[in-house]
């Protein structure tokens, strides 16, 4: 992919570890991508052959998620310019470029994981770095959506939007392992 559109529906009061929510792994680079807080939302984006101890791939807005209400939260980059946006319940709420990722792809045939961190591709799995709360509508597209797109699957979970062309929810509702649950997600009452 030389772009990425990845939305999602989260309700979290988690303020400690580092809650994963997407990850995406690839044999050579298990960060490959992921969206995280700690206190803060934060992207990474790493490619092959990139320095593990660098960390300027990785960046963080003070975007606050863990406050126990729904937000609905997309965040899209392409390798042109390295260019990415952060959009929180609709509104762009944080931008920036990736140098380390300008001009360079992201590789296909990996893994796709939510709740939780890849330290290999498929697991290595810590405690620390698992997602406490609700998550829903997870899409992936292989594209950067426009800010009409993002806002109008904002306003109500309802209406949706167009499905993820990578991944949609559904395709990740029949490998739920471990304590997670599914249930009916309470964003749309």
């Amino acid at each position: 992919m030389n772009e990425v559109t990845m939305c999602f529906w989260v309700k979290t009061k988690q303020v400690t570890g580092n809650a994963h929510y997407i990850s995406y792994a690839v044999q050579g680079a298990t960060n490959q991508i992921y969206v995280m807080t700690q206190t803060n939302l934060r992207l990474c984006i790493r490619h092959h052959n990139s320095d593990p101890s660098n960390s300027h791939s990785l960046r963080s807005h003070n975007i606050k998620i863990n406050d126990g209400r729904w937000h609905h939260i997309c965040i899209t980059w392409q390798a042109k310019g390295g260019r990415y946006l952060f959009f929180k319940d609709g509104r762009k709420v944080g931008s920036g470029t990736i140098s380390d990722s300008v001009g360079k792809l992201i590789p296909g045939k990996g893994t796709w994981v939510l709740g939780q961190d890849q330290d290999s591709v498929g697991g290595g799995f810590n405690a620390n770095q698992s997602a406490t709360g609700e998550l829903t509508g997870v899409n992936i597209w292989d594209k950067v959506l426009s800010s009409f797109e993002i806002v109008k699957m904002s306003r109500n979970c309802k209406a949706g939007g167009p499905a993820g062309n990578v991944k949609t929810w559904g395709d990740f509702l029949p490998g739920i392992k471990g304590n997670a649950k599914i249930g009916k997600a309470t964003c749309c009452q």
